[in-house]
């Protein structure tokens, strides 16, 4: 039997540039530019990251950035 091809929820982009040590605004806005202004990509990206990684810094800041796109997506 094969195995059925899962496809991701969304396409990551290699190289983001996105780092725990840059400040808030600047991580947001890159994060943002990377995906073409789309916040829900951009919120989904987020949580990806902070599901994923076990730094727990990064964990945190990257979940505080998926909040952010979550709640700038939902209001419009």
């Amino acid at each position: 039997m094969k195995k059925k091809e899962v496809k991701p929820l969304f396409e990551p982009l290699s190289g983001s540039h996105w780092s725990k040590r840059l400040p808030m605004e600047k991580r947001r806005s890159i994060v943002l530019k990377n995906h073409r202004g789309n916040y829900l990509k951009s919120a989904q990206s987020m949580d990806f990251l902070a599901k994923g990684t076990s730094d727990k810094k990064t964990r945190e800041l990257a979940r505080q950035d998926a909040n952010y796109f979550f709640k700038r997506y939902r209001s419009g």
